[in-house]
């Protein structure tokens, strides 16, 4: 399965872009995101890239498209292991557009991790200041409750107003 295109770029010009596409400082080990990554900024070194983020997202709606068509089936050994094919296809193609869009992606998941974390931790508060039992409130309720939790937290988060995220941690 490709993810990319072969863009046509000598080389010299294909890792002169690879560089502006890649953070100052791609932040993990050897986890799977900064694997993909790497693998991804190797390839495009050598030409076979997306022109930009947006190619780059098709292919992601492209995976998420067949992971939502294996999910709508019945699920059996064989379409459970088709169907951690294409999560992992779809994962490797966001981290594509990440890379593409001059974004580290463990950065990114983490900081998207920390906001849930915190939105939930105001969802339960919320939810045992109203006497809500947890589990036991039906979701339609609790997806309320998120919302609200949004809204009052990203209100009093200086970065929501201004639309930008913190800078990564050193």
């Amino acid at each position: 399965m490709r993810y990319g295109r072969a863009t046509g770029r000598a080389d010299a010009e294909g890792a002169a872009a690879g560089r502006r596409n890649r953070p100052a400082s791609v932040d993990g080990g050897d986890d799977a995101l900064t694997r993909a990554f790497v693998a991804q900024h190797r390839a495009s070194l050598l030409g076979f890239d997306w022109d930009d983020a947006r190619e780059a997202l098709a292919k992601v709606r492209e995976e998420t498209a067949e992971a939502a068509a294996l999910l709508a089936g019945a699920p059996d050994g064989a379409a459970r292991a088709k169907l951690e094919e294409e999560l992992g296809d779809l994962l490797f193609a966001v981290v594509n557009v990440a890379r593409l869009a001059g974004a580290d992606p463990g950065v990114a998941l983490r900081g998207a991790t920390r906001k849930f974390e915190e939105r939930f931790r105001e969802v339960r508060r919320l939810a045992g200041k109203r006497g809500l039992p947890m589990p036991g409130t039906p979701l339609a309720s609790l997806d309320r409750l998120w919302d609200e939790a949004k809204e009052r937290l990203d209100a009093n988060d200086p970065r929501s107003r201004s639309g930008g995220t913190p800078p990564p941690e050193p």
